[in-house]
């Protein structure tokens, strides 16, 4: 077979062949999604990892608020209760709330005659035998306007002497509701004042008026606001100068309604008089 023979041969069986076509994708394709579906999936499990890794914490930290819950405040007794017998004072609530009006509390007297209930720098009150809810003796209500903290109390033989300091247990009382404001004055020297009134003599219903034209030399920006507790006895308005107390102005009923101005402290040099 010569040269032009051989090259016959080879073109005749190029022209019979099938024309080559577009390369067949499919099983190419098919193995793509496969590794892009396992793709998807550990992406999803990945997300799924880090959104716990999230929520977990924020969940915990939500229940580890530092102010009480509703829960834990309605939890709170709202009375101390305290059983006086022959051995002296036990308190059966350790720790107790206040009331809108003041501290509560309830004696149980189990001895046979008439007790001195005492608060530590805060006076004392009859508690005859049985229950009973001895008044504060400052306004007679059963509030005792007291500031919330430790608190010191006893049941004493009236005919015992009342300057001894033995027989005192303590409870704490807390304010979850934060109900209240706060009538410390924030200085070391204080000066104090009280007014006597003719037994006529009526006063007026704005204790906060009246405490602010009492003041004199108050500046624009002092707040003059009631203090102690929202529903206490006898009111208690408060001046506040630039976040610190300086000033109170405690009030008696006048009997027909008002206000009298009784006592009132003061910061040395924080307002003119005092």
């Amino acid at each position: 077979m010569d040269d032009d023979d051989l090259r016959l041969r080879v073109k005749a069986a190029l022209q019979r062949a099938p024309a080559p076509g577009a390369p067949d994708m499919a099983p190419v394709v098919d193995r793509a999604r496969r590794l892009r579906g396992r793709r998807v999936v550990v992406a999803g499990v990945a997300a799924a990892v880090a959104a716990a890794a999230v929520v977990v914490p924020l969940a915990l930290l939500a229940g580890l608020g530092g102010g009480p819950s509703a829960g834990s405040a309605a939890a709170l007794p709202d009375a101390v209760r305290v059983v006086c017998d022959a051995t002296g004072t036990r308190i059966l609530t350790p720790e107790a709330r206040p009331q809108p009006d003041g501290i509560h509390f309830r004696v149980d007297n189990r001895t046979a005659g008439d007790l001195s209930f005492q608060v530590a720098d805060a006076g004392g009150s009859t508690a005859p035998a049985g229950l009973h809810e001895p008044a504060d003796p400052r306004s007679g209500g059963s509030g005792w306007t007291l500031a919330p903290g430790r608190i010191d109390l006893r049941c004493q033989d009236e005919s015992k002497d009342a300057g001894s300091k033995a027989g005192y247990v303590s409870v704490r009382i807390l304010d979850p509701r934060g109900l209240w404001v706060s009538t410390r004055l924030g200085c070391q020297e204080v000066a104090g004042g009280s007014i006597d009134y003719k037994p006529d003599a009526r006063g007026g219903s704005d204790p906060v008026a009246m405490a602010r034209q009492h003041f004199e030399g108050l500046h624009s920006d002092d707040v003059v606001e009631r203090a102690g507790f929202p529903e206490q006895a006898y009111p208690t308005v408060r001046v506040v100068r630039g976040g610190q107390v300086i000033a109170t102005a405690d009030f008696h009923p006048d009997g027909h309604g008002g206000w009298l101005l009784d006592q009132t402290m003061a910061c040395v040099g924080a307002l003119q008089g005092y």
